[in-house]
């Protein structure tokens, strides 16, 4: 294997790829809000002496491990006996609930965030109620939200947040919560821009969390990983020259940043030493039909393809598409296709600075290429190296990137971008000085992997929910009683990818809350389905060109008191309009005048070369409004938490989903817990169900089956939604 690792140099349009000129960690050209009071906004730059992200806060104290599940059938029976006699009425009985401090903590150690939003709108709240005028345009708005909320809502509102303020005065909370905004505005004004600064570091931290999970949700450099790379001088591999370096490697392409399913050939996957690549079923290029057998079910045929036989007395066989390395033992390894306008995840190793240059180049017509300098999520998980001593370089790594796709041709304005197979690469600059072939290169390049880009169709899609159970439900006497939230986002490029330092590029469409009906799950036992329901997520509606939706779910077991149920719904009536709306004016007063993007520059996360793509900022305010709102439900209300999912869908996956020819990908998981310890505050399995179509259906109803699983010391629950995806007219 040999690395091309060529020093500067003009490519064929003229220019150049490395000696690029350190961006500047000051801008005296532009107007600058007032500094932030968290203490943020430095740009993060190699020259530059920045940040890098929050630590994870340490908890209070260590968890105490929550009494076993007791189980009374005497006493059950009895109750039971005595509900069922006539004129005899009994009080339902309540699940015991977490202590708030207890939930704090979790949360705590869980995320690695102090949040700053729910001190400041606690703060502006109490502004609010003591009747005090807005001091700007920003605070003007959110006296509007507050001002629309309705009266019983606004009551519950203030009576949650009393106790909130209880909480924290007991010093309980604080590992959890940061008063600088809050501060700031007992003092003056507060400026959108700071609230979202705020937004966009704790929302870029939860959406590395939930889309490279290797990462701990930090922006930063992979570790500098030795390696060796062989140049050959002579024939049949004589006068070898080994040389050891940080050489980068590119191990596999997700086209929707599932990193369950990924895509890679035969020289990428890099197999642990003395270990083979385990190939998956869904990795190998397949065509499937589909049959109703004699019971009426519809049966899935899928054969590999295989590459094509030789021509009459060749002695070679031929190759599959993309050559020797997309054959594999006689079949063809499938290249992963995405469309214009979206987003792939890439993963590989020695990604070894803040940002990587990822380069597309179209096959068989090098022309039409683009670049983006994309910001690195590196591994902080899998050591630096083994037990023998030996550098871990191999597929067990996961230095990650997320990599823009445009929406048009990008060296013809106007013009779309045309389909086909794609190579991309990853360029890193060379800070080491490693030397390659006798010469210190400017970048280092890895090896190529291939990308298949198809036209994008205009197609609706509804997203719905319309099933789910009770595996275990939790521990005490008397029946669980659910609510069930989706907070939904969609984002929508007007230019792909958005420049750090360009215009309002990404369009945040209003955040939506959808509430799922409350009667199919109360009374919940083990082993129950839910009542007969059916709630719209999302759609009928297209994603637009580039366009993302994202989903944050969050479950909570309540108390089911009357009383209690009507407090606990007018808070969360108004918090999660509240939280929603404050989050929308921030970002929109201030991505007017700097672009979306740019907000991540401004907090300080990348540097002002780097593009983000329309997933991650999409993850990252879904994230935010669903985490968010989780920490001040669990600071002081009577409910405990017993899902939370971060759900992301673009018009390529869900083409794939809803196309009857395509596969089922494997069941995956995910969770939501401090990446040191194995009990998460939620674990998350996704079982795709068997699609729904008849044969010669151009279109398959997609279903999938998420459970959601609490620790032992938690919850000690386990609940399952059904979600199910359609094309629409």
């Amino acid at each position: 294997m040999s690395h091309s690792t060529s020093p500067a140099r003009a490519d064929s349009h003229g220019s150049r790829t490395s000696d690029r000129p350190l961006e500047r960690c000051d801008d005296d050209d532009q107007a600058r809000p007032p500094p932030n009071p968290c203490g943020y906004g430095a740009p993060a730059d190699e020259d530059c002496n920045c940040k890098k992200g929050d630590a994870r806060p340490e908890p209070e104290s260590p968890r105490k491990p929550r009494p076993p599940r007791r189980e009374d059938p005497c006493c059950e029976q009895l109750i039971e006996i005595l509900t069922r006699t006539p004129g005899l009425e009994l009080p339902k009985p309540h699940k015991p609930k977490q202590r708030p401090a207890r939930k704090v903590n979790d949360l705590c150690r869980a995320f690695g965030i102090s949040d700053a939003l729910i001190p400041l709108i606690d703060a502006l709240w109490q502004r609010h109620q003591a009747g005090e005028k807005p001091r700007n345009e920003f605070e003007t708005r959110v006296e509007n939200i507050f001002a629309t909320i309705a009266t019983d809502d606004a009551k519950a509102f203030d009576g949650g947040l009393q106790q909130y303020r209880a909480l924290r005065r007991s010093g309980k909370g604080e590992c959890l919560f940061n008063d600088c905004l809050a501060d700031a505005a007992g003092t003056g004004p507060i400026e959108a821009q700071w609230v979202a600064d705020i937004i966009m570091r704790e929302g870029l931290k939860l959406a590395g969390q939930t889309l490279f999970s290797h990462s701990e949700g930090e922006i930063g450099p992979g570790q500098v990983r030795l390696w060796d790379n062989k140049v050959f001088r002579g024939p049949n591999g004589s006068g070898t020259t080994i040389y050891q370096g940080p050489w980068p490697w590119l191990t596999a392409i997700s086209p929707n940043h599932d990193s369950f399913e990924e895509f890679g050939n035969l020289e990428s996957f890099r197999p642990v030493p003395g270990g083979a690549h385990v190939w998956q079923n869904y990795q190998y290029a397949a065509e499937c039909s589909y049959t109703p057998d004699p019971t009426g079910k519809i049966t899935a045929q899928c054969a590999r393809r295989h590459p094509p036989p030789p021509a009459p007395g060749s002695l070679f066989a031929n190759d599959c598409e993309g050559g020797p390395d997309y054959t594999h033992a006689g079949d063809c390894i499938r290249i992963p296709s995405t469309m214009p306008g979206s987003a792939v995840a890439l993963r590989g190793f020695n990604f070894i600075t803040p940002t990587v240059k990822v380069r597309a180049v179209r096959v068989n017509d090098p022309q039409v290429h683009w670049e983006a300098d994309c910001p690195v999520w590196g591994d902080r998980k899998t050591p630096l190296k083994d037990e023998a001593a030996h550098f871990i370089v191999d597929e067990r790594v996961h230095d990650s990137v997320s990599f823009p796709i445009p929406s048009g041709n990008p060296v013809v304005p106007g013009a779309p971008l045309p389909a086909g197979l794609y190579e991309i690469t990853v360029e890193v600059a060379n800070v080491t000085n490693v030397i390659y072939d006798s010469t210190t290169p400017a970048v280092l390049l890895s090896n190529k992997l291939l990308l298949r880009i198809e036209a994008d169709p205009a197609v609706k899609y509804l997203f719905v929910s319309n099933g789910g159970r009770c595996n275990r439900e939790t521990p005490g006497m008397g029946d669980d009683e659910i609510w069930w939230d989706a907070f939904v986002g969609h984002l929508v490029p007007n230019n792909i990818a958005v420049p750090a330092n360009g215009q309002m590029g990404l369009e945040l469409r209003p955040l939506d809350r959808r509430s799922f009906p409350r009667p199919p799950w109360e009374d919940m036992d083990d082993g129950e389905s839910a009542g007969a329901f059916n709630i719209d997520i999302w759609g009928p509606k297209p994603f637009e060109l580039g366009g993302v939706a994202v989903f944050g779910l969050v479950g909570f077991e309540v108390d089911s008191e009357d009383a209690a149920n009507q407090q606990l719904q007018g808070f969360w009536n108004a918090w999660g309009y509240a939280l929603k709306e404050v989050v929308g004016v921030a970002l929109g007063l201030s991505g007017t005048a700097t672009g979306v993007a740019e907000l991540a520059v401004k907090a300080g996360l990348i540097a002002a070369k780097a593009a983000l793509t329309a997933v991650l900022i999409a993850v990252a305010v879904i994230a935010v409004v669903a985490v968010v709102g989780t920490m001040l439900w669990a600071a002081w209300a009577p409910a405990d938490l017993i899902a939370l999912d971060i759900v992301h869908l673009e018009s390529s996956g869900a083409w794939d989903r809803t196309d009857p020819k395509k596969g089922l990908p494997p069941q995956s998981s995910r969770s939501f817990g401090d990446p040191n310890d194995d009990d998460n505050v939620v674990s998350v399995s996704e079982r795709p169900l068997p699609k729904d179509h008849k044969p010669g259906d151009a279109a398959a109803g997609w279903a999938q089956e998420n459970q959601y699983d609490t620790p032992d010391d938690g919850e000690d629950a386990s609940y399952a939604l059904v979600f199910r995806l359609a094309r629409s007219a």
